[in-house]
């Protein structure tokens, strides 16, 4: 109830000059069945610790060893694709060799989503045109303990979200989003095309491929 108080509360203050902004950046306001409005302001401090500090943890992630290469996929169920205008980021360098480990977790794309490395921070670091007008945090993808993904908003400007081909959805900050397979997300709100990641449910496309086998074989058993 207080994230639906909260949801009219926001639509009640957007001013009509920011509705018009929002449609000339070709994303369409969000839909409300599809949307949550948790803490957003304790979503970011937090999102920004985690981020700071490599993500699911540099200590851990130091400790299984990382992922490079293909391995990065094996035991994946979603993995996080480059469409435009995206890569992975070695920026982690900078702030010195005790953040090795999170240099390794993002230097190498695609991501891939585990229960042994459940999240990853998509922003504006892993632009190749950065943004000013996207957040070095700018959304939060997680996989969840039923083997679903989720993408949270956590910067200050709205994300995009779409099925593959379809059209733009907003996603403001603290707002989240179930990932379906082909799912797009786009960092930059105020050119949504420019800079696309793309999503896949590895364990879904192997269900679907198994069936597919079957039918070839002559049916379910």
């Amino acid at each position: 109830r207080q994230a639906q108080i909260l949801y009219r509360t926001l639509w009640r203050r957007m001013s009509v000059a920011g509705l018009v902004a929002i449609a000339t950046t070709g994303l369409l306001l969000p839909a409300a069945p599809r949307l949550v409005a948790p803490r957003a302001a304790s979503l970011r401090r937090d999102v920004s610790m985690q981020y700071d500090q490599g993500g699911y943890g540099a200590q851990q992630y130091g400790q299984q060893g990382g992922y490079a290469g293909q391995q990065q996929q094996q035991g994946a169920l979603w993995c996080i694709y480059p469409v435009a205008g995206v890569s992975g980021h070695t920026r982690f360098q900078a702030f010195g060799p005790q953040y090795a480990s999170a240099t390794q977790k993002y230097s190498t794309i695609p991501y891939a989503l585990s229960f042994s490395e459940y999240e990853f921070v998509l922003g504006r670091w892993n632009m190749m045109s950065p943004s000013p007008y996207v957040s070095r945090q700018q959304c939060l993808v997680q996989l969840l303990q039923d083997g679903n993904a989720m993408l949270t908003s956590t910067g200050k400007p709205a994300t995009g979200v779409r099925a593959r081909g379809g059209q733009w959805n907003a996603l403001y900050t603290g707002q989240t989003h179930y990932l379906s397979d082909g799912d797009e997300v786009a960092l930059d709100a105020q050119s949504p095309d420019s800079a696309v990641f793309t999503f896949e449910h590895l364990a879904m496309q192997g269900f679907q491929q198994q069936g597919y086998q079957q039918q070839q074989g002559g049916g379910y058993y």
